[in-house]
């Protein structure tokens, strides 16, 4: 059979379409089933029934080919499209979430953090690619120049996207009931659907990010995510609008006066540390120091406590643990509000430090002065200090500075990729995955500096008697569902699940009595006024939405954290403490 030139065209046309089309669906579906399989119920009926969803922004770039005289701009725009899902695939690895617009214009924070990106790379990471080189290969290279008919079908696919987008999926604004929180739903041709708040002042970004990315496609996402921010823009929000009842309960009655510590504070903030390591791991104690802590005289312990960090991982985990405040619901508070005011169990300090052992991360320069701290002791740019050396400026702070005094240092071995060089043992477990064994070894270190601290407190005449030393993790680490993880901890006996993690707290002060067990599940924002108690600072302006875990009586919390978090994203967004009558 002889074609003519123009049908030939025609044909390699939509040869060219229907191969670029399906390579898109392929790529969709694969990334919802790294994602969603293991979690999803009745993953193929899932499957089968949000499949329109997932075409039609398959169909619409697709689309295109039919309006270029060079369709080979395709191979372009799926190395794009590789870039944007394997990008979604690290960050839900790393953190249990999807990117959005606000952490797309933070990417020039991960100066110094690329390495981390290594320890997530696998055959998920590389199938996509390898998705994209099949198609180059299988990809007709031909120049098709008749184009008389292009728009025609752009308009018929454009057709379909509505009918699909209107008909079959939702009517356009139905709200969707998911659990407690109500969504919205906008037609956001040719994307389906972008969903945002209804009857409600808030919600929960990542919440709307998986439910979208669920019923719809990974590809549609892109334009969804800063559709979704035009839509509902985080502005500043008025003093005079937040309801001053609901925050008066959370301020104390001695307002103008400044609280006075009656102890040092020393707040050792350990990278991504989990609780589980502090039981003993097929015979190895890696946390033998901190688990000594715990069940010494003078010691408080939880570890059952709920990490609450959103988008900012590590910069969300020192907002909470020092202020007592949630983050946003969409965004970095570092970033966004670091001009704010702040509260701080610092700024009842006269002398007080943050000894960063990374410099430049987190805008930590700009957010130690929002925390009141008097000093910020970083390396020099480019550089990195080791667990091993903030110990040692911990303790040299701790020598030399005027008494009372604060100050809060950060570990970071445990930070993925996890190495900290060789001068400290390592044990390798056999059959244990590499990265948890990685992750074990490198607590091991920052527990071994932790160990060199307590020591030194209790050995010294001028520290012993009066320092308050407290031990938590900035967030947990193995967040993202990771069957192989699971299945090892489940065989060897290892309290582990991958999204059921919790964080320890361990507080060890000369004003404690005996040892303190706690085995309710906490939160992380008990751990400020837990502390402002121990240092005596209980009248300091600002409470928390926390609760005080050597208070028998607080355990009926006065909110709940939806609704903590709530006023804590209104708080910061309103820059309330600056414009507090009673600060």
């Amino acid at each position: 059979m002889c074609f003519k030139k123009d049908q030939y065209y025609a044909i390699t046309q939509w040869l060219v379409f229907c191969l670029f089309a399906l390579t898109i669906l392929a790529k969709t579906l694969l990334f919802n089933w790294l994602v969603f399989a293991d979690v999803e119920e009745n993953y193929w009926m899932y499957v089968i029934t949000s499949l329109p969803q997932k075409i039609v922004p398959a169909l619409f770039i697709a689309s295109f080919v039919f309006v270029t005289k060079r369709p080979i701009w395709t191979i372009v725009a799926n190395l794009m499209i590789d870039i944007w899902i394997i990008a979604n695939l690290f960050y839900f690895k790393a953190n249990g979430y999807f990117l959005s617009f606000e952490v797309m214009t933070k990417v020039d924070n991960m100066d110094g953090f690329w390495d981390s990106l290594k320890s997530y790379f696998g055959w998920d990471i590389a199938i996509f690619p390898i998705i994209t080189i099949i198609y180059s290969l299988l990809y007709p290279y031909v120049y098709p120049n008749q184009r008389k008919y292009g728009w025609m079908v752009v308009l018929v696919i454009l057709a379909l996207v509505i009918n699909i987008g209107d008909q079959l999926l939702h009517k356009q604004h139905k709200a969707i009931q998911d659990e407690s929180v109500v969504f919205h739903m906008h037609e956001c041709l040719p994307f389906s659907h972008v969903f945002t708040y209804a009857n409600a002042e808030w919600i929960d970004y990542n919440q709307w990010a998986e439910q979208y990315v669920r019923k719809f496609s990974v590809v549609s996402y892109f334009p969804a995510c800063i559709l979704y921010r035009g839509l509902s823009p985080l502005q500043k929000i008025e003093y005079i609008d937040i309801d001053k009842s609901r925050i008066e309960p959370f301020l104390s009655d001695k307002l103008k006066e400044k609280s006075k510590p009656t102890t040092n504070l020393i707040f050792i903030l350990v990278e991504s540390l989990e609780s589980w390591p502090l039981n003993s791991i097929e015979g190895v104690d890696f946390m033998s120091n901190l688990k000594a802590i715990s069940i010494s005289s003078h010691s408080l312990s939880c570890r059952n406590l709920r990490s609450q960090v959103k988008h900012g991982n590590s910069a969300d985990g020192q907002l909470i643990d020092i202020t007592g405040l949630l983050p946003i619901t969409d965004g970095v508070v570092c970033y966004s509000y670091f001009n704010n005011v702040y509260p701080s169990f610092a700024q009842c300090y006269e002398r007080s430090a943050i000894i960063n052992p990374w410099h430049g991360v987190w805008q930590q320069d700009q957010m130690t002065k929002a925390y009141h701290f008097q000093e910020l002791i970083e390396p020099k740019r480019k550089d990195k200090w080791t667990d091993g050396d903030t110990a040692n400026r911990i303790i040299q702070y701790m020598d030399t500075a005027s008494q009372p005094f604060c100050v809060l240092g950060i570990t970071i071995s445990s930070h993925v990729p996890f190495s900290y060089g060789s001068n400290h043992p390592k044990y390798t477990i056999e059959g244990m995955p590499a990265q948890m064994n990685a992750y074990l070894n490198c607590l091991h270190y920052a527990d071994s500096c932790i160990g060199v601290i307590y020591r030194h407190i209790l050995q010294s005449d001028t520290l012993a008697s009066n320092t308050t030393l407290v031990i938590s993790g900035d967030h947990t680490i193995f967040r993202s569902h990771d069957k192989t993880l699971d299945d090892y901890a489940l065989n060897a006996g290892i309290d582990f699940q991958t999204k059921k993690t919790y964080m320890p707290l361990v507080i060890y002060s000369p004003s404690l009595e005996g040892n303190v067990q706690i085995a309710d599940t906490c939160y992380q924002m008990d751990i400020y006024p837990t502390i402002m108690h121990l240092i005596g600072c209980e009248d300091y302006y600002w409470k928390s939405f926390g609760i005080n875990l050597l208070d028998v009586t607080a355990c009926e919390r006065a909110i709940n954290e939806e609704q903590a978090r709530e006023l804590s994203d209104k708080l910061i967004r309103s820059n309330y403490f600056a414009t507090c009558d009673n600060r």
